[in-house]
């Protein structure tokens, strides 16, 4: 019998392929625990989404939220 947990695959050239999809929108990309984290300049959030998207293929954002820093310029983020 299989293992109920659901099988993923691993990161191998996933961050490659993200930064030449994304290009000069992309600030940073770090990885960690099996995650990648990915940082876009603010006004390419949309251009960068449907990179991801249409070269990339992903097909379901998971997790989006706003942070606001009171004491920060600028005071929101979208994480």
């Amino acid at each position: 019998m299989s293992h109920s947990a659901p099988k993923y695959a691993p990161n191998t050239g996933v961050a490659a392929a993200i930064k030449k999809a994304l290009g000069k929108d992309m600030v940073s990309i770090e990885e960690a625990h099996g995650e990648i984290a990915v940082t876009v300049k603010r006004d390419a959030l949309v251009s960068a989404m449907t990179a991801l998207r249409d070269a990339c293929e992903y097909q379901q954002l998971m997790e989006i939220a706003g942070v606001d820093w009171p004491d920060r310029d600028p005071r929101f983020e979208v994480v």
